[in-house]
């Protein structure tokens, strides 16, 4: 089965896990990645991931997401890591506010 590694430092905002783990085990299935799959998924406070940003991109901004993709294919011991994302949550509350967006959606 893919595996899905989550971290978050953030106490202001709960990680539903076995939902994420399930929404990236049906994303690889679909997408025919075998289920060797695995990814990494970090959530961060607004000046985590702006410092992130500007050590990776020279631009100091707070952003919603930053995704570092890595996929070389099937590994020695059939791995297939696909990358890591780091996520956001206030400022995706905040684009999905001005959007008139649902957060939860």
């Amino acid at each position: 089965m893919p595996t899905l590694h989550v971290r978050s430092s953030l106490r202001s905002f709960r990680v539903r896990e076995p939902r994420l783990a399930r929404y990236f085990a049906d994303l690889a299935q679909a997408l025919r990645l075998g289920p060797r799959a695995a990814a990494s998924v970090t959530f961060l406070g607004p000046k985590r991931i702006a410092a992130l940003k500007e050590e990776h991109f020279g631009v100091k901004l707070e952003t919603d997401c930053i995704a570092f993709g890595v996929d070389l294919g099937e590994m020695p011991g059939g791995l297939r890591y696909l990358g890591d994302m780091f996520f956001c949550p206030q400022v995706i509350r905040q684009n999905a506010v001005e959007l008139g967006r649902d957060f939860e959606t």
